[in-house]
């Protein structure tokens, strides 16, 4: 029974992504991204995970306001949507290659 909740909502994003690229790149995709880039830095940057923590801590808010203004002062609708998803992409697979050095 989740599978059918799991595929209306993935159908619905999809819908909703048709009709306003902008709005879901500014709610879903720039959340989706700066969630993914915080799991994967701390992994991939040099030193110490406890300090690497400290940094992305304070750095991403900041990035995840500058991914919500790309959303709406690109001039392409579409841009800022795909690259937010490709920046998941690559981070996603980052995740999955590196091992934890705790």
């Amino acid at each position: 029974m989740l599978w059918v909740i799991g595929a209306i909502v993935l159908v619905g994003l999809i819908v909703w992504t048709c009709f306003a690229p902008r709005l879901v790149g500014l709610i879903v995709a720039s959340f989706a991204c700066i969630s993914l880039v915080g799991s994967a830095l701390p992994l991939m940057l040099p030193g110490s995970i406890v300090s690497n923590l400290i940094w992305v801590g304070v750095t991403l808010p900041l990035a995840w306001m500058l991914l919500m203004f790309w959303c709406y002062a690109d001039a392409s609708r579409w841009r800022p949507l795909i690259g937010m998803i490709s920046l998941c992409v690559v981070a996603g697979i980052a995740l999955l290659m590196l091992e934890p050095g705790i």
